[in-house]
């Protein structure tokens, strides 16, 4: 049985995360705030970790990202779970692919911990390549769960323009009731080969 620890500042979302993998069969631990380096020597399969180490006003911006650095050094898998997700992919461009957005689907969170435990050197490593999604997480469910790319995920359109123009990507994937042509722009103008899915409304 996999051994999932969860680190979250908020303890009903500790609480919802645990409750949601163990019905699907994980081995949890709740082990209090982000930061807290002392799990990774509970040998977990996967680490799943909120950035915010304070209950603060919202504008407080503390956020420590120690243990995923930890945990990708020791060659454990984690995945980052955070209500600052584009800032946080922002600043930490090597770790785009493991990065998900708060709030998140219990089904959808439990997909990609199943995608990834037992799997450090597909996702963790270079050997994957990187597709950039736009949509509602079914392009990184599907192919993340083949092994065929990690994916990052894009808040929005705005957010996907900024992330593009990095490079590295091999692919760019968007849902859309509307304003197809902006996407293909967004490819376009990367030079990156596009598939477009829009949506019936």
């Amino acid at each position: 049985m996999p051994r999932i620890i969860i680190l979250d500042v908020d303890t009903e979302i500790r609480s919802t995360f645990r409750e949601a993998l163990e019905k699907a069969g994980h081995e949890c631990i709740s082990e209090g705030i982000p930061g807290d380096m002392s799990v990774l020597d509970m040998n977990p399969d996967l680490v799943i970790t909120g950035t915010k180490i304070s209950t603060g006003a919202p504008r407080d911006n503390s956020y420590n990202m120690a243990v995923p650095y930890a945990a990708q050094g020791q060659g454990i898998p984690y995945l980052i779970v955070s209500t600052d997700g584009v800032r946080r992919r922002e600043e930490h461009e090597n770790m785009t692919p493991h990065i998900l957005d708060k709030p998140i689907e219990p089904d959808v969170l439990i997909q990609c911990v199943e995608n990834r435990v037992g799997k450090f050197n597909a996702f963790y490593t270079d050997s994957l390549p990187e597709v950039l999604a736009c949509d509602d997480y079914q392009a990184k469910l599907a192919l993340e769960k083949g092994q065929i790319a990690r994916v990052t995920q894009a808040r929005d359109i705005g957010e996907a323009r900024n992330l593009i123009r990095r490079g590295g990507f091999t692919l760019y994937i968007a849902s859309c009731e509307s304003a197809v042509w902006d996407h293909e722009e967004i490819a376009r103008e990367a030079d990156v080969p596009a598939i477009i899915h829009k949506i019936k409304k």
